[in-house]
């Protein structure tokens, strides 16, 4: 049931207290300012122009305040590390070589920090991961100050809004991958690297790139990690992050050269993980999942007005499906059955629709 203007369940526990944060909990909305690029996935590209999902745009600036990093820091020179020992400066900041070393350290030891509260997490969540992918998995090794090369020592800076060598201990993007068990009966794939923190010395509202992607697939096969691959290709090469609410195309199978009918998937608030947004020694950040979904299931979500997410994911639910993505199924429109749940849940949007907006108009009254 939607519990917020605009459709989006709310995390049941804590919840962030920074307005641009607030304001994603609000929204179906694509959360980044970034411009197409050459470059750019074809899948983010087509989710920024979806019907739906541009209405009241999360200003980027807000999360870069709030810790994440932006492409005019890289144009100042502030890009990606080039060597696991190197620092650099940030924007603005005027440090004395033993300032710039002591930021060093204190950077590292927040990354290590935020891994291993971020690793105990996701035991507690998802408990032992059966294999993680790439290896290796293991918090950040610890930063000297003598081991600090200072910018007037470092390398050429690597393309701009890349966060590092993917290969570097500190800069890794692994994805656990947790196995079926009695009371999850589906593989699951989850991001570890999203919320690290990239360029903090210090706690912020929201950690790294402000989010961590999840897929629920019925069998261990390679497309899932695929996907949170892709996703997370865009986050970091564009200082962008995803929200629930967005839906996006992903322009052919969601496994690719095969006859899947999924080629599409909305980003929603996991079963798994009831609080939704969880806190890091570095700040928040939001655990959401990837759901894979048909054309004409996508079509259905962008003929509602408003909460189109939040219905086609009642929808799968009422159809058997759920949260898990499976890749072989067919079109729950063409299951039996599915007239009558898709009157139900549209007639329940409608009625939730109409009840705000008046319960709106009374109290403006």
């Amino acid at each position: 049931m939607p519990k917020g203007k605009n459709g989006d369940e709310k995390p049941k526990k804590s919840a962030p207290k920074n307005k641009a944060v607030e304001k994603a909990d609000k929204t179906e909305a694509a959360m980044s300012e970034t411009p197409n690029s050459a470059g750019e996935p074809k899948s983010v590209a087509k989710a920024k122009a979806e019907p739906g999902c541009d209405r009241e745009q999360l200003d980027a600036q807000k999360l870069i305040a709030a810790g994440g990093v932006s492409d005019a820091d890289n144009e100042d020179d502030n890009g990606p590390f080039e060597d696991s020992r190197i620092f650099r400066m940030l924007q603005g900041l005027k440090l004395s070589p033993e300032e710039a070393r002591e930021a060093a350290v204190n950077q590292r030891n927040l990354l290590i920090e935020s891994w291993n509260s971020r690793d105990e997490l996701y035991r507690e969540l998802f408990g032992e991961p059966r294999y993680v992918t790439p290896g290796p998995y293991a918090p950040p090794p610890v930063l000297k100050p003598e081991d600090v090369v200072l910018p007037e020592d470092e390398k050429e800076p690597g393309e701009t809004g890349d966060p590092g060598n993917p290969n570097l201990e500190e800069q890794h993007l692994n994805i656990l991958v947790y196995a079926p068990d009695p009371t999850r009966p589906y593989w699951t794939y989850v991001t570890a690297g999203l919320s690290s923190p990239w360029l903090q010395e210090a706690p912020a509202e929201v950690t790294g790139f402000g989010c961590e992607i999840m897929i629920k697939a019925k069998e261990d096969m390679p497309w899932a990690a695929q996907i949170l691959r892709t996703l997370a290709f865009y986050i970091l090469n564009h200082a962008g992050t995803l929200s629930p609410g967005v839906r996006i195309d992903l322009n052919g199978p969601i496994i690719p050269g095969s006859d899947s009918k999924l080629s599409n998937i909305f980003i929603w608030y996991p079963d798994d993980a009831p609080d939704c947004w969880y806190y890091l020694p570095s700040g928040g950040f939001g655990l959401f999942i990837a759901i894979g979904i048909t054309p004409d299931e996508r079509q259905f979500a962008e003929s509602i007005e408003e909460y189109g997410t939040w219905c086609i994911q009642q929808v799968l639910r009422q159809m058997g499906h759920d949260q898990v993505t499976d890749p072989y199924r067919g079109t729950v429109m063409d299951q039996e059955g599915i007239g009558l749940a898709l009157l139900k849940t549209k007639s329940f949007a409608d009625n939730f629709r109409a009840n705000v907006a008046y319960g709106s108009e009374s109290f403006e009254g």
